[in-house]
């Protein structure tokens, strides 16, 4: 198969992007008693880790297509594994935002390259690539939570854990070093942008409400069940585990839908899906078997949102480096807001707002969806 090298190199890196963005969320009561600090001031993190997403996000498609892909994402890899060691020495509240903010940064220009890189690769046929690239990133988001619980439940300090990401992010980069020349794409090879700005603006919308549901439920699901007393902080670990496990399946399943449905098909089955699943956790009271299939169903059909997304985008030739790093700072943006505002609303309106926001987002994920669909239907 062609290409076969640069896309499992580009799958390798994207494990790693998934594992250190999924390592925050499980992360947040480790530092907050390694800090002092109170939950909802650890929260801001989230925001820090945004803004050097979102920088990285904008920087990073002309970056990567101006230069030696391989190189670009290898040295990209290393600065991550960099900000993983340095994040294991945190003492304090200041030297926390600094890491976490570069930390943003780096995965927004890992996240751009292997985007851009996959699309580069497949083209028109990058639908069931594109599945698999974004599989990938939840394989890492498995990984790190699974890393840190167990290392809670072992008594190791949360430091050792990080660096052990760090190593495993090393290793990664050090491989992607060597990524094939034909992986790169360069800046006469642009696609030419075909669609309105409104289009390009729906689509951004869609992108930005996925991202920031993905990171509110991700982010905090672990402190929602520990606070509520559903579950203690082993099996709050298992349960943010099983969310991307449950992602991991959607997107399994999604390499073999999107050829069948088509991507516009599979966006309207998955944006229905999630209202529903997410609406459940609102209607019925609290429980921890509620609280385990609304996770189970959320994974399943977030899953297909993203990948979905940003192959209709390519497939009508929208996903130029420039327009790449607009969708990724839209997840980026959406995750620099929402996540620390479902901790406000937790600390200061109970955590029954948790919910609440989390199913108000996925329904503003399908309205967003019905103004794509009303500028890419057929007739």
């Amino acid at each position: 198969m062609a290409h076969a090298v640069e896309t499992f190199i580009l799958y390798g890196a994207f494990i790693i992007v998934g594992l250190a963005a999924g390592s925050l969320g499980p992360s947040i009561p480790g530092f907050a008693r390694l800090t002092g600090e109170t939950i909802s001031r650890i929260g801001m993190l989230f925001i820090f880790f945004r803004c050097g997403y979102v920088t990285g996000s904008l920087s990073g498609g002309r970056v990567i297509d101006r230069f030696k892909g391989g190189a670009v994402m290898g040295l990209v890899l290393l600065f991550i594994a960099l900000m993983l060691f340095l994040l294991s020495f945190s003492a304090n509240l200041y030297m926390l935002f600094a890491f976490v903010l570069f930390l943003g940064l780096g995965l927004g220009v890992g996240e751009v390259g292997g985007q851009r890189g996959i699309i580069r690769l497949h083209g028109m046929n990058v639908g069931p690539y594109m599945s698999g690239l974004h599989l990938s990133y939840c394989i890492g988001a498995i990984i790190s939570p699974l890393v840190i619980a167990a290392s809670l439940h072992a008594n190791i300090s949360l430091g050792a854990a990080f660096r052990l990401l760090a190593g495993l992010a090393a290793l990664m980069g050090f491989v992607t070093l060597r990524l094939p020349h034909s992986a790169q794409a360069s800046y006469e090879e642009e696609p030419v942008v075909r669609g309105s700005p409104l289009l390009i603006f729906f689509f951004a919308t869609v992108i930005l409400f996925a991202g920031g549901a993905e990171s509110c439920f991700s982010g905090w699901i672990y402190s929602y069940a520990l606070h509520t007393g559903l579950a203690g902080e082993s099996l709050s670990g298992v349960l943010t585990a099983v969310f991307w496990g449950a992602m991991t399946c959607g997107r399994i399943a999604g390499i073999y839908l999107i050829r069948r449905l088509g991507s516009r098909r599979l966006l309207f089955i998955a944006c229905t899906g999630i209202v529903f699943s997410m609406g459940a956790l609102v209607l019925f009271p609290p429980s921890l078997a509620g609280l385990w299939i609304s996770t189970i169903l959320a994974g399943l059909f977030q899953a297909s949102i993203m990948p979905a997304t940003f192959t209709l985008a390519g497939e009508r030739r929208l996903v130029s480096g420039f327009v790449a790093g607009i969708f990724v700072a839209a997840s980026s943006s959406g995750g620099m807001v929402f996540p620390p505002l479902a901790g406000y609303l937790m600390q200061s309106s109970g955590l029954s707002s948790f919910p609440l926001l989390t199913c108000a987002i996925q329904i503003l994920i399908f309205f967003a969806f019905l103004g794509v669909l009303r500028l890419t239907g057929k007739k």
